[in-house]
């Protein structure tokens, strides 16, 4: 199942409720640029809402502004 979150969606939602969704899934973060980042599952860590970044466990942080769309698969 794959399921997309627009920018609106996905920075209303807590960090809780974004590692909640991701947890086991893959998940490809759609920049403006049109250039995907892909994560493998369980690799998204969470959102810094002080500073708006998502991070990962194996260090990738993804400034949420050049976010286009989160692509949720599993």
């Amino acid at each position: 199942m794959k399921k997309i979150y627009t920018k609106k969606e996905f920075v209303s939602l807590s960090n809780e409720e974004l590692r909640k969704i991701t947890e086991g899934r893959a998940v490809e973060f759609h920049l403006f640029c049109k250039q995907p980042t892909q994560l493998g599952p369980n690799d998204f860590q969470g959102y810094d809402t002080k500073r708006g970044y998502f991070f990962t466990k194996t260090g990738i942080e993804i400034d949420q502004h050049i976010v286009d769309y989160i692509e949720v698969n599993g």
